[in-house]
């Protein structure tokens, strides 16, 4: 029997992104006085724009202290100029050439994001803490790796410019895709995010069988473009906390990651299974992914405490009991309001989908399933029904 499900997003999204490559004029015609925090203009005697110098804003992107864009030179080492609308971009090596073009990318609009336009740009590494600038240096040679070892797999987005510096420690990677799901999640019908859950389970279990761990899986990290067909494509992103098991199974622990979906052994112990952390991750964004609450949080409390230990304001040891009282307290996964009506077929679904996610979230990592066993799992579910 294949049942077909049918739910209705919150919201729709109402605009296309754009994503072209334009001539410098357009930029100058974008740019207004006082239009944009990132810069200030000079005006010529008839009172059009003669030169953009980035500010503060656009300094952040950038590897030097200030730029200056103007009509007659058109060259700039590295650009990222932001109005109201758009992001207009020009790489080092693009500059390099002599090409006379901009990428111009829609902004994702912050109050409905009702955009699916995405501007990621990964780690600036400088400190003047020694200890700090190794571990940052560590995290992006990890992030390095992996981009290598996955260059030819469908694993993340193309990179529309990937440099680095060795001078002054600077590392930077500009990706242009989607927007996140985890802005994503409120207009997305249930046949996109069962579609989404799928290509997600199916890219880590070809991480993790590269012998790789993801370390950071969260739906912030998860990029997600809606296509023409209304289908859904799925890229990852931020790989700064992989870890390469390829020499054997490294299980050093660093106690890094988001609190929310970190699991309770990455907070507590020395030597973690870095591939079962991962499955942990992945039921907490399975679970915000299907959940219909408004604001779904699981483990709340703990979540509360392992931020208070990042921030300095605890140790680990003083408040392990609590947290773990946090997890083990079995609360059941509920991903839809019972006292609502569903038809039978969708309960069935849900109640499914429940099943696996309570199975990948088990206190004990070792009770938990592998990638391949929820891709399997995953695999006769949506057999099952026509998605």
């Amino acid at each position: 029997m294949i049942h077909s499900i049918s739910i209705t997003p919150r919201y729709q999204p109402i605009k296309k992104p754009q994503s072209v490559l334009v001539e410098m004029d357009t930029v100058f015609e974008s740019v207004r006085n006082n239009s944009s925090k990132d810069c200030n203009v000079l005006l010529d005697e008839n009172r059009k724009i003669k030169s953009i110098f980035l500010g503060p804003e656009a300094k952040q992107f950038s590897n030097v202290k200030i730029h200056k864009l103007s009509k007659k030179t058109r060259l700039i080492p590295l650009t990222v100029i932001i109005t109201d609308t758009f992001f207009y971009i020009k790489s080092l090596q693009k500059a390099q050439q002599g090409d006379k073009t901009f990428r111009k990318v829609t902004r994702v609009n912050r109050i409905n994001f009702q955009v699916d336009s995405f501007l990621y740009i990964s780690t600036r590494i400088f400190s003047h803490d020694a200890r700090k600038l190794q571990e940052m240096e560590q995290r992006t040679e990890a992030e390095l790796t992996f981009l290598k070892v996955f260059e030819n797999d469908r694993v993340y987005p193309s990179l529309a410019d990937k440099w680095v510096t060795t001078g002054d420690k600077y590392y930077q990677i500009t990706e242009l895709f989607g927007t996140s799901l985890f802005k994503a999640l409120d207009y997305l019908t249930f046949e996109q995010k069962m579609d989404a859950a799928w290509q997600i389970i199916d890219l880590i279990a070809l991480v993790h069988g590269k012998q790789f761990s993801l370390g950071d899986l969260k739906p912030d990290n998860i990029l997600i473009k809606v296509l023409p067909n209304n289908r859904v494509q799925i890229k990852l992103i931020d790989f700064d906390f992989s870890k390469d098991h390829r020499n054997g199974m490294d299980t050093k622990n660093f106690a890094f990651g988001t609190p929310l979906y970190m699991s309770p052994e990455t907070v507590f112990e020395e030597n973690i299974n870095f591939f079962q952390a991962d499955i942990w991750s992945l039921g907490i964004t399975l679970f915000e992914l299907f959940s219909t609450e408004e604001d779904p949080i699981l483990f709340e409390k703990a979540a509360q405490l392992i931020f208070a230990i990042k921030k300095g304001y605890a140790k680990p040891s003083d408040v392990r009991s609590e947290c773990e009282a946090d997890y083990k307290k079995n609360t059941p996964i509920h991903l839809y309001d019972r006292a609502d009506h569903y038809d039978q077929n969708c309960l069935q679904l849900y109640q499914q989908l429940e099943y696996l996610i309570q199975s990948m979230l088990k206190f004990e990592p070792s009770e938990r399933p592998t990638i391949e066993q929820v891709k399997m799992f995953y695999q006769t579910l949506i057999a099952n029904y026509k998605i």
